[in-house]
């Protein structure tokens, strides 16, 4: 743009229609932020956010966070920026989160709902824990107690029958990992028996109420080798690594780390960038999230051999070993230098990046599709486990029994020889 305005220094009227334009649709070529600073600038049509290059972390935590709504302006300057939102408790207020604090009728059925982002609630390397909810409920025409029924994702955490007497009841509920999404709809439902005191009446809602003291308190991470007790550990100070080639094709490269790195709830504000060399294991230092690199001793559950093949080993056994379906990625709980982390993959050439977000949410490892997550595998799960012991004879079945049958029959005869002293004992007195 420059260059063009210095060739069309001769025609003043070119040069300041240029000018004008440039004003107008071209502001990005125009101003280059400061230290610090975020701006809203146009290229044409469109708009474009432009970040200066020490504000990177601070922009991408803003836009996450509940401050984004205060940028009224084209520019702004972050001095500090950090995501400790967290109450003294390790709490968020769910007011905070969305839906409303007003009271409203319900005849048969009504339902409160907070919509919110993950990365709202996971902050500080904690995850959603446990829900509070606070509610009330006005008494009704019919008898029939009135039903509150808490749901995350339409994951149903927990109900309570109210006393519907309009003073504050409330229901606590265990926020499970596999419950979890990149947005989270947070929704308590009132379920009320219309009844209508003479036939001839419109049965009438009465007022029922979740109350703003309700709030989320969050849990510390629980590392158990599955993508959920992983989840708090990336939230908090983590490291992204990617090859160095990953700069020769940033647009793509970048739309890989983001999709992933959301996945599995990376902080922008507390994660490192780490570019690794080419084919050189990588050693992490501290939670870590690898994409298409090898890091030093891990041993994931689904790996991808020479870009081509895609394995699935438990301990010494390979129980996949496939050939041909691209493109495809794999990702996997895994453990080198003594930290947990992620390991993704690709298989074949093409770069796969999922059109929509999702979240390392169930078992330890997963295989990704052009359109998301295609099967997930937990080596937790018993029924999986049991499958997969195949060098197991016929008397494992038994002895899993015998271990707690034997015990009992034991219990049972030192029971029964008891019983018969004492009858022994009674007959002689």
């Amino acid at each position: 743009m420059d260059a063009l305005q210095a060739q069309l220094q001769t025609d003043s009227d070119a040069a300041k229609e240029l000018q004008q334009w440039r004003a107008n649709h071209a502001t990005l070529s125009q101003k280059v932020p400061g230290s610090q600073q975020v701006l809203l600038a146009n290229l044409g049509y469109k708009n474009v956010i432009s970040v200066a290059p020490d504000a990177g972390a601070k922009a991408g935590g803003l836009f996450e966070s509940q401050w984004r709504d205060v940028l009224v302006s084209p520019q702004v300057t972050i001095t500090q920026l950090s995501d400790h939102s967290m109450g003294p408790n390790q709490t968020v207020r769910i007011a905070r989160l969305g839906g409303s604090i007003g009271a409203f009728d319900v005849v048969s059925r009504g339902d409160w709902t907070a919509v919110f982002p993950l990365s709202a609630v996971a902050v500080d390397g904690r995850m959603p824990g446990e829900v509070v909810i606070d509610v009330a409920a006005a008494p009704g025409a019919s008898s029939t107690r009135p039903v509150a029924t808490v749901l995350w994702n339409d994951t149903l955490l927990g109900a309570k029958q109210l006393k519907a007497n309009g003073e504050s009841e409330q229901i606590v509920a265990r926020v499970p990992g596999y419950a979890l999404g990149v947005t989270n709809v947070l929704k308590v439902r009132f379920q009320r028996q219309p009844v209508s005191p003479n036939c001839f009446e419109i049965p009438q809602g009465y007022p029922v109420n979740v109350l703003p003291t309700s709030f989320l308190r969050t849990s510390d991470a629980e590392p158990d080798g599955t993508f959920v007790g992983l989840l708090p550990l990336l939230a908090g100070p983590a490291q992204v690594i990617a090859p160095k080639d990953a700069l020769d094709h940033p647009a793509e490269s970048l739309r890989q780390i983001i999709r992933l790195s959301s996945a599995a709830s990376i902080s922008p504000l507390n994660a490192e960038l780490v570019l690794a060399d080419n084919g050189t294991a990588f050693k992490p230092t501290k939670p870590f999230l690898s994409v298409g690199v090898p890091v030093d001793g891990a041993e994931p559950l689904i790996v991808v051999k020479d870009g081509k093949s895609l394995q699935a080993n438990h301990g010494d056994t390979t129980t996949l070993d496939l050939t041909g379906p691209q493109p495809l990625s794999a990702a996997s709980v895994a453990q080198s230098n003594n930290q947990q982390g992620v390991i993704w993959y690709p298989l074949g050439d093409v770069a796969l990046t999922t059109p929509g977000p999702f979240v390392l949410n169930r078992g330890n490892a997963v295989v990704l599709g052009e359109e998301g997550p295609l099967t997930w595998v937990d080596t937790s799960d018993p029924e999986l486990s049991q499958a997969l012991r195949l060098n197991e004879s016929p008397m494992y079945q038994w002895r899993k029994y015998l271990s707690w049958g034997l015990p009992l029959l034991g219990g049972f005869l030192v029971l029964m020889v008891v019983l018969a002293m004492l009858a022994r004992r009674h007959k002689k007195n």
